[in-house]
């Protein structure tokens, strides 16, 4: 019976090849092991970064608004220290400023100076109308932000009803007291629905910009 024999070196042969094989499935392993890190690594970076972006957006967009808010309040301080100050000072001649800031000051003032002016007060009640028509256009220049565009919309029907109860002087007969006196106390209602407007906007304009 014919015996084969192995020879001591092929077998070391094989043995080199099977260890090479083996290598080369342990690095193509460690380099897809690697890959696939990598792959991971990147699309957390990408999360991140969209994350991120979105957050800075957000951010920046809260930066705006408030800013908007804070333009809108200083906007309308500028229009009381303007021409709505001015006109105060037109329809109430030689009223101190501490008067009219004080509440129900402004009718008292109003009547003494129709008294003081006389039958000429209604005409010149008159010629303060251009101050209240300058009002309304800025505070229509004013841009503002849709949370508060309610209250900006009933502050500038206040102004508007303010300068028709103005204007309504052409139709009162300046040697007719009763009338001019219903006439102040109108225009200082009309003032005090303002006011009262004012403090409303100023107070949502607050709460937004906390």
């Amino acid at each position: 019976m014919t015996q084969i024999h192995t020879q001591p070196g092929s077998s070391r042969h094989e043995d080199s090849l099977a260890s090479i094989q083996v290598d080369r499935l342990s690095v193509e392993d460690e380099a897809a092991s690697m890959n696939r890190l990598r792959v991971w690594q990147l699309r957390g970076a990408i999360v991140a970064a969209i994350v991120l972006l979105g957050a800075g957006a957000m951010w920046m967009k809260g930066v705006d608004r408030r800013g908007a808010y804070s333009e809108l309040g200083t906007g309308i301080a500028a229009l009381r220290a303007g021409p709505l100050s001015a006109f105060v000072q037109c329809a109430a001649p030689g009223a101190q400023p501490s008067q009219l800031a004080a509440a129900g000051q402004l009718p008292a003032a109003l009547l003494a100076a129709s008294e003081h002016t006389g039958k000429g007060y209604t005409r010149a009640l008159l010629h303060c109308s251009p101050l209240l028509e300058q009002a309304g256009l800025q505070l229509a220049a004013l841009n503002v932000p849709s949370a508060v565009a309610p209250q900006a919309a009933a502050l500038r029907a206040a102004l508007s009803d303010l300068q028709a109860t103005v204007e309504s002087a052409v139709t009162v007969p300046s040697y007719d007291s009763a009338k001019v006196v219903a006439l102040t106390q109108k225009v200082a209602a009309g003032w005090q629905a303002y006011d009262e407007k004012q403090v409303a906007l100023q107070t949502a304009l607050r709460a937004h910009t906390k």
